[in-house]
């Protein structure tokens, strides 16, 4: 199966990881931040990073979304994504560095498999994020499907 990634979280671990699953030829669907977030500076006219409410045409095209805003606003973007109701078979992974956020119980609820792609690398620079990932290690952990997932794409890291 082709991966199709939403990545909900548009600062520079979020556009990083979309250049680089791009550059990996993963396709990237859509990338979403605040507007006048954290990465709105960095981004480019090809990361083509949306604002406001979560494109629901969008998000259903993905197999994927990939969370990746701060550890503090993880469990309210998890939410987020559980109200714009992506696809059933849609596998819902996280890059927090934390505990496991509490939102994932309730996306569990709902029927979604939910896990963690954690790179183990600093994601400061996002013109840098392609060749920093290449061959480095990233933490996953989740569901059984979630794992599956998250390791097929970080091989194609």
């Amino acid at each position: 199966m082709s991966d199709r990634i939403f990545v909900m979280g548009a600062g520079r671990a979020g556009l990083g990881l979309a250049r680089a699953l791009r550059a990996s030829g993963v396709e990237v669907v859509g990338l979403h931040g605040r507007a006048g977030g954290g990465g709105a500076a960095l981004a480019s006219p090809e990361d083509r990073v949306s604002t406001g409410s979560i494109p629901r045409d969008v998000l259903r095209r993905a197999t994927v979304v990939l969370v990746t805003v701060r550890d503090a606003q993880m469990d309210d973007a998890l939410r987020e994504v559980a109200s714009a109701a992506p696809s059933e078979e849609t596998i819902i992974l996280h890059a927090s560095s934390s505990a496991e956020p509490a939102a994932l119980a309730e996306l569990r609820a709902g029927g979604w498999s939910c896990g963690t792609f954690h790179p183990l690398v600093p994601l400061s620079d996002p013109a840098r994020a392609p060749a920093m990932l290449s061959g480095s290690w990233i933490g996953i952990d989740g569901d059984p499907p979630a794992c599956e997932r998250g390791a097929a794409l970080a091989a194609r890291l």
